[in-house]
């Protein structure tokens, strides 16, 4: 499926990559994962911040995002490994997908978190994203 949105075009990225999909399968869900059983591990992502470039002639249809994904287990080990996974699809990705042309995505911040009332590990990732679509 061709990517229409940046959200299309990110979860591209990570569900045309074995290594990823190896570990997670499709479960990649934009904001939260469904609140019914979902297997281990997971992974969430949302966007942070979005900033519209500009030129005299108005908005240049280039955009620089800030991208969070979460990576959730039962293991540190499984977040850990779905975090390098995620990390070896994204960083310096570039391409075009669908209508969306990904110029450059780099790694801002990595966290190792835990979440008391889940009981789950996480491995927390924010990514800078410059990316522009058509006219």
């Amino acid at each position: 499926m061709a990517a229409s949105s940046i959200k299309d075009a990110l979860r591209q990225v990570l569900t045309d990559d074995a290594a990823v999909t190896a570990l997670v399968a499709a479960r990649i869900y934009n904001v939260t994962a469904p609140q019914n059983a979902v297997a281990l591990p997971y992974v969430t992502f949302q966007r942070i911040s979005e900033v519209e470039e500009k030129t005299l002639d108005g908005p240049s249809g280039l955009y620089r995002d800030r991208w969070q994904f979460d990576c959730y287990g039962n293991t540190r080990a499984s977040v850990d490994a779905v975090g390098d996974a995620i990390y070896a699809a994204l960083a310096g990705f570039r391409g075009t997908l669908g209508i969306i042309q990904l110029s450059s995505i780099t790694l801002s911040n990595r966290s190792d978190l835990f979440e008391s009332v889940t009981r789950l590990d996480r491995d927390s990732h924010d990514y800078i994203v410059w990316w522009s679509d058509p006219p």
